[in-house]
């Protein structure tokens, strides 16, 4: 089976009375930097819509030689159908082995936006992964909040490379 779990990359603390005396100062910089962040996700999917395929076709032809892990973590291709086409998608993506399943995490390069591929995931009940030259039909479950922050904790950050800044 695939569990899967959405990472954050930030998350917003409460206030003190003193901060939020400055928070309009501070506002327009974080429109700036929320419309910077909204670009450069636009044109990383650009650039992800291109590597994508290519990624995946390496793969296969090489029986995840050439792209089955990234800064140590394992990677497999995921294939799952598009939530409202039916039309299946495949993509690279990183992965845990856990508990005799597979863990993947919608991270989507640390964003608080869940990836098109998450969102196809968890409208689906099945999906298939390559891992090597193997592929397998698995069944689908999303880990609600509670398991997932202790999953993140437990697994993706002691496991993973790259997640460290990542929030839950």
């Amino acid at each position: 089976s695939v569990l899967a779990g959405h990472g954050r990359h930030s998350q917003v603390s409460d206030a003190s009375p003193a901060t939020q005396k400055m928070q309009p100062i501070r506002a327009p910089s974080r429109r700036l930097e929320y419309a910077v962040y909204r670009h450069l996700m636009s044109a990383l999917d650009k650039v992800m819509k291109v590597a994508n395929p290519v990624a995946s076709a390496l793969y296969r032809a090489s029986g995840g030689r050439i792209g089955g892990a990234v800064r140590g973590t394992p990677v497999l291709l995921l294939t799952v159908a598009g939530r409202r086409s039916g039309t299946p998608h495949t993509v690279p993506v990183g992965f845990f082995e856990h508990d005799g399943g597979l863990l993947v995490v919608g991270s989507y390069n640390g964003s608080d936006v869940e990836p098109q591929w998450f969102k196809n995931l968890r409208a689906a009940k099945s999906a298939t992964v390559q891992r090597g030259s193997s592929i397998e039909k698995v069944t689908v479950r999303v880990a609600g909040r509670a398991e997932r922050d202790r999953l993140w904790r437990d697994v993706v950050t002691r496991q993973g490379k790259g997640f460290e800044g990542y929030a839950a």
